[in-house]
């Protein structure tokens, strides 16, 4: 696993309207077309398309 990172303004936009808790979500990876989210309660790795 990459180091995880605080979240974007644009970051925090994206989860919103995906109707999910920005606080609860830090940042594994960003590609091209994807972004790969870690759940902080669950403990797991979440991608989704941009």
């Amino acid at each position: 696993m990459k180091h995880l990172r605080r979240l974007t303004r644009e970051q925090k936009i994206f989860l919103t309207k995906q109707g999910l808790r920005h606080k609860e979500y830090l940042l594994e990876r960003k590609d091209a077309d994807s972004y790969t989210f870690y759940h902080i309660p669950s403990g797991k790795l979440i991608t989704m398309r941009r």
